[in-house]
C-alpha cells in the first residue's frame, strides 16, 4: 500500500461539507479540491477551508472537470440530494471510492421505483468497479453502546422495541412535511437497520402523519423470509422527526425496550466537540462527534485496514424504508 496519503475531493463544501473535509483532514488525507455552484461560493468556500485546516487545493465550478484533473481516490458528497446520483455516477465511473451524504438518493420529482432503481444501480456500479461506496448516515455507528446503555449485549437481536425522537432547530427553505422526513429520517431509520440487519417492514403495520414542522410514524420490523437467525417476534418501531426552534437543545433520543437514553454534543475539558449518550441512571458515555468516527472508518475501510460500517447498501435500503413509509403517510 501506498505511504502517500489518500486524495479527497468533496462536493459541496460550503455546508456541511466543510465539516466533512476537516474530518478528512484529521484522519490524515489530502483535501485536493472541491465543488462549489458559482463564482462567489467558490471564492467563500476557499477562504473557509485554507482558514480551517490550511487547505491548498483548488475548486471547480464543474464536476467532470475536477474529476478528470484532479483524479481523487475519494469523493465525498455533501450537495443538495437531488443532485446524488449523477454526481455520485460520475465519481463511481471515475474510480473513486465513495461518501454521499444522506439521503443516498432522492428528487420530489421522481417516482419511488426511479428513486429505488436509482439507489440499487449506485450500489452495482461500485462493486463493479471495486471501489469502496458509504453513506453518511452516522447514528448507525452508535449501536454497540446504545445496546451497552440499555441493558442490552453487543450484538443482542431480541430486540423488540425501539423509539426514536429526533429535532433540529435549523429549517431551510421548503423544509415542511415530506421534506423533513427525507431529511431526518435517516439518523433512526440507520439504527434500526443496524438492530435487524435482515427484517423488512411489514406494509400493513405502517401509520405515518405528516404536519408542517412533524412527521410521526410506527411499524413492525419482522423477518424476511430468508433471515438468519429468524425474527422470532416483531421489532416495534416509533420515529418522531421534527423541527423545534423552542427548546435550547434539540431532542435526540433513543428508548430501546423501555431503556431512555440521550443524546447530546458538547465540547468536553479539553474543548473538543464530542457526542454524550446517558441513560436515565446517570450512566453517561463519552464519544468523538459521531461524523469523525465514520469519516475515520471510512478512510480506514479504503485503506483495507477496516470493515466499513455504513455501507451504500445500507443507505440504498434505507431510502427504500424512507419511501415505503412516506407511501403510506397521510398529511394532517
Amino acid at each position: 500500500m501506498s505511504d502517500s496519503p489518500l486524495r479527497v475531493a468533496v462536493i459541496g463544501a460550503s455546508g456541511i461539507g466543510k465539516n466533512h473535509a476537516r474530518w478528512f483532514h484529521q484522519h490524515g488525507c489530502e483535501v485536493c479540491a472541491f465543488v462549489g455552484s458559482s463564482p462567489e461560493a467558490l471564492a467563500k468556500t476557499q477562504s473557509t477551508l485554507e482558514k480551517g485546516f490550511g487547505f491548498a487545493g483548488r475548486g471547480y465550478s464543474d464536476v467532470a472537470a475536477m474529476l478528470k484533473t484532479e483524479q481523487p481516490d475519494i469523493v465525498c458528497i455533501s450537495c443538495p440530494p437531488p443532485l446524488h446520483f449523477d454526481y455520485a455516477m460520475q465519481s463511481l465511473q471515475a474510480g473513486a471510492h465513495l461518501l454521499c451524504e444522506k439521503p443516498l438518493v432522492y428528487d420530489a420529482s421522481k417516482s419511488t421505483p426511479e428513486l429505488i432503481e436509482q439507489a440499487n444501480t449506485l450500489v452495482a456500479t461500485a462493486a463493479t468497479r471495486g471501489v469502496v461506496f458509504g453513506t453518511q448516515m452516522q447514528y448507525a455507528t452508535t449501536l454497540d453502546t446504545l445496546l451497552e446503555l440499555s441493558g442490552h449485549a453487543v450484538g443482542a437481536s431480541n430486540i423488540r422495541e425501539f423509539t426514536m425522537e429526533m429535532e433540529t432547530k435549523n429549517l431551510r427553505p421548503g423544509r415542511e412535511y415530506e421534506a423533513i422526513w427525507i431529511d431526518m429520517s435517516p439518523h433512526p431509520l440507520s439504527v434500526l437497520q443496524k438492530i435487524a440487519p435482515d427484517a423488512i417492514i411489514n406494509p400493513d403495520s405502517i401509520e405515518c402523519t405528516l404536519r408542517p414542522h412533524e412527521t410521526a410514524t410506527r411499524f413492525e420490523l419482522v423477518a424476511a423470509a430468508d433471515a438468519s437467525p429468524p425474527q422470532e417476534t416483531p421489532l416495534k418501531a416509533h420515529i418522531t422527526v421534527r423541527y423545534n426552534p423552542d427548546r435550547a437543545v434539540p431532542l435526540r433520543q433513543f428508548v430501546i425496550d423501555g431503556q431512555t437514553i440521550d443524546y447530546v454534543g458538547r465540547n468536553n475539558a479539553e474543548g473538543e466537540f464530542c457526542s454524550y449518550l446517558t441513560a436515565v441512571d446517570g450512566r453517561s458515555i463519552e464519544l468523538p462527534d459521531f461524523v469523525d468516527t465514520l469519516i475515520g472508518n471510512f478512510v480506514q475501510a479504503c485503506q483495507g485496514q477496516a470493515p466499513l460500517t455504513v455501507t451504500g447498501a445500507d443507505g440504498a435500503q434505507n431510502v427504500a424504508w424512507q419511501l415505503q413509509i412516506l407511501g403510506a403517510a397521510q398529511r394532517e
